[in-house]
């Protein structure tokens, strides 16, 4: 009875407000109190008719509430720029089986920026997908929503457990300075959102150091949450210098321990940087003074982050930024801190846990490579064809400035190993802009390549794909046009398209932040990827005037220089190995403390790895593998190489100089290892083309023999020439 009588109270209620209706949404008065689930089919249909009868548009306000209640709307009156509102439109409009609920799911899954999502919308998409069968797509959404609304997983409860445990293991050991129940909690969802089955420990409280010292579990990765309670003084008896001396003795004992648990498990870590303090311990003086809250803060987050690059299995956290969406007064709750000593409200420990869930996944498995960009609106203000160059907007003054200063970014990203290519709806003579516009900052040339045409975009980033020889997934689009970045989630799911701001004057800014741009480690040959690619495209366009292949190669005037694995550039060896999919025989994800076992520390663990440069360019370490021997047999447990130079004979010549330095060390028989993976079918008969015999398969991993014993010379490569540098019969 009593919802009942509730139902009737809002249905009479909103019957007496709809004559108001175009008052009140201009002044957004209590319809926005109102819950939309009471109301009839009838009054919203009245609502929309009053609104278009006063010349108004449904705002995105009311149409989130409407939609969210499980309402239909006019398409046409759907805000071009909300495509979760757009999505739910379509879930709430489809009311049978078809193959369209399967192709809703995976566009819903590819949203983007859903924390930036209302729960209510989100509630009602997760409603909608399980009432159509679609859970899994429920369950992600969820995941994905839950640091900034965690009442979004109450819907999916029941489907939670077997999706996480669908999902690739990972061991994760939680310590701190603090309680850490609730991150280890959340750290589960958090990682499920990632993509991983999180299966969490925790040391008990007041331990961390013994954790470090003396580890007692083990472990794929170790989070240490830090507070500044932990380092902050506790005695004002004392004098402020003695405390200060102090501190950087607590600091040398964290860092040591750092130091000693990575050497000990060489297992990966990931420690949260102190956040801001909310309030001053010494005033104007904080950052001054030896005992102010900020200045201990700083001196904490610079021993860190000296330890995090000298060390690369550690992960340093930025608390700041994972918490950015929290004031410094809402990162803390005072009663949990003196209940139960936890350092960070409920709110916090979300996002720190989503952070430490996609800072792992980033180590793991590699971040966004390439940047499609769109040109008008998006790299400048107007269209090229019916503006012209003089009329666009780009430049000093607003709102060119802001288009200026976004290029700057693309610029930034380039500098940390991005690629960068066009997509533009356009006559190819758009292109022109870039070398002729005054105030432009980008130039053709720092595109590796573009597609500038009047095709369907989905079309040609697939052509880009191809022809960069990268994955999908590797690709970030953005496109001020809401109509093509819906076009390509729906036909490129695996597309990262994030949504771009309306305001131009936002996007320098929101690019930044745009995490799945943010590198996890910058190596040297990162700011010259671009280049790598750009001597690539020279090469096809070689390939394609030769009359044969043979003198295309023979063309290319190519040079491999192998040397053993070093330090110098173990950075870069790991990163070909966790980034590598197509020409990558074992799989094999080594990270830099793995790959140092390879470093000559080990007679028995050796490793090599490749430069090639030609006539267009120095294409930088393109290819590298290790190997194990035991006796006189040896076994090459990973063989992974750019796909910059696949298909040219580049993976032959350098195995050719591998079998040869492993015969110098007496080797007489050779395993080679091929792991069949969804994008590695590339190199499935790259041992049998050279030569290698198959001997079996087992547990998934096919083996391939070679007798390399009195086998002089080794087999070689014409296009080629190899040279070694430095002591090749030496790890």
């Amino acid at each position: 009875m009593h919802n009942t009588a509730a139902t009737n109270v809002t249905t009479s209620l909103l019957d007496a407000l709809l004559a108001e209706a175009p008052v009140l949404v201009r002044t957004r008065q209590l319809l926005p109190a109102l819950d939309w689930r009471q109301a009839r089919p009838d009054q919203v249909g009245e609502l929309i008719s009053r609104l278009a009868a006063a010349g108004m548009k449904i705002p995105q306000w009311l149409a989130q509430d409407l939609l969210a209640a499980g309402h239909t709307l006019p398409e046409d009156s759907l805000p071009i720029d909300a495509p979760e509102l757009r999505l739910l439109w379509a879930l709430n409009n489809l009311s049978s089986t078809s193959d369209a609920e399967a192709s809703l799911a995976r566009e819903t899954e590819s949203i983007g920026s859903i924390e930036q999502v209302s729960a209510k919308v989100v509630q009602q998409l997760t409603g909608r997908l399980l009432a159509l069968g679609q859970t899994t797509a429920a369950v992600k959404l969820a995941l994905q929503a839950q640091a900034a609304a965690p009442e979004v997983l109450r819907p999916v409860k029941a489907h939670l457990d077997p999706y996480l445990a669908s999902l690739p293991d990972v061991r994760v050991r939680v310590c701190g300075t603090s309680s850490t129940q609730t991150l280890a909690g959340a750290l589960r969802y958090a990682f499920g959102a990632s993509g991983f089955h999180a299966a969490i420990s925790e040391s008990d409280y007041g331990t961390l150091m013994t954790e470090l010292m003396d580890p007692r579990e083990p472990a794929d990765l170790l989070v240490i949450l830090l507070d500044q309670h932990y380092f902050m003084l506790q005695d004002w008896r004392r004098e402020p210098e003695q405390f200060f001396s102090d501190l950087e003795e607590r600091l040398a004992a964290l860092t040591d321990a750092l130091r000693s648990y990575c050497a000990r498990t060489n297992s990966p870590i990931i420690v949260t940087t102190l956040p801001a303090v909310a309030s001053p311990s010494a005033g104007y003086m904080d950052r001054t003074f030896p005992t102010g809250s900020a200045r201990i803060c700083a001196r904490v987050n610079l021993a860190l982050g000296e330890v995090a690059q000298e060390i690369p299995l550690v992960g340093l956290l930025d608390a700041d930024q994972a918490l950015a969406a929290l004031s410094a007064r809402a990162r803390a709750d005072q009663k949990l801190w003196f209940y139960g000593r936890f350092a960070y409200s409920e709110p916090a420990v979300r996002y720190l846990a989503t952070s430490i869930g996609r800072l792992w996944r980033a180590r793991s498995k590699g971040t966004a490579k390439v940047l499609a960009l769109d040109f008008d609106n998006t790299l400048w203000g107007g269209v090229y064809g019916d503006d012209g160059l003089a009329k666009l907007q780009c430049g000093d003054d607003f709102p060119g400035s802001a288009y200026k200063a976004f290029q700057q970014e693309c610029l930034r990203l380039k500098s940390q190993g991005m690629i960068l290519v066009g997509l533009s709806k356009n006559n190819e003579d758009a292109l022109s802009v870039f070398d002729k516009h005054p105030g432009v900052l980008l130039k053709s040339s720092d595109f590796v390549a573009t597609s500038v045409n009047w095709e369907p975009k989905p079309d040609n980033i697939r052509k880009l794909a191809a022809d960069l020889r990268l994955g999908l997934d590797a690709f970030v689009f953005l496109d001020d046009s809401p109509h093509e970045r819906a076009a390509m989630r729906r036909m490129c799911p695996d597309v990262l398209v994030p949504e771009v701001p309306a305001d131009p004057a936002a996007r320098p800014q929101w690019l930044r932040a745009l995490s799945c741009t943010w590198p996890v480690r910058i190596t040297s040959e990162d700011a010259k990827r671009s280049s790598f690619y750009a001597a690539e495209v020279k090469m096809r366009e070689l390939r394609a005037s030769s009359v044969d292949y043979e003198q295309y190669l023979a063309s290319l005037d190519q040079r491999l220089s192998l040397q053993p694995l070093t330090a110098a550039i173990l950075p870069r060896v790991a990163q070909l190995h966790q980034r590598t999919n197509q020409f990558n025989l074992t799989n094999q994800r080594f990270s830099e403390a793995e790959l140092g076992q390879f470093c000559g520390q080990d007679p028995f663990r050796l490793a090599y790895a490749g430069n090639v440069k030609d006539r267009f360019g120095d294409h930088g370490l393109v290819v590298a593998a290790t190997a194990e021997v035991e006796g006189d047999e040896a076994t090459i447990l990973s063989f992974v190489m750019s796909c910059r130079v696949i298909g040219r004979r580049v993976e032959h010549a350098f195995l050719a100089a591998v079998l040869g330095a492993l015969q110098t060390r007496g080797v007489r028989v050779v395993n080679g290892l091929f792991k069949p993976t969804e994008k590695n079918a590339i190199a499935s008969k790259f041992y049998a083309d050279f030569g290698f015999i198959g001997t079996g398969a087992a547990n998934g991993i096919h083996t391939s023999r070679m007798e390399i014993a009195g086998l002089v010379p080794m087999p070689h490569i014409a296009a080629l020439n190899v040279q070694w540098s430095g002591n090749h019969a030496c790890a």
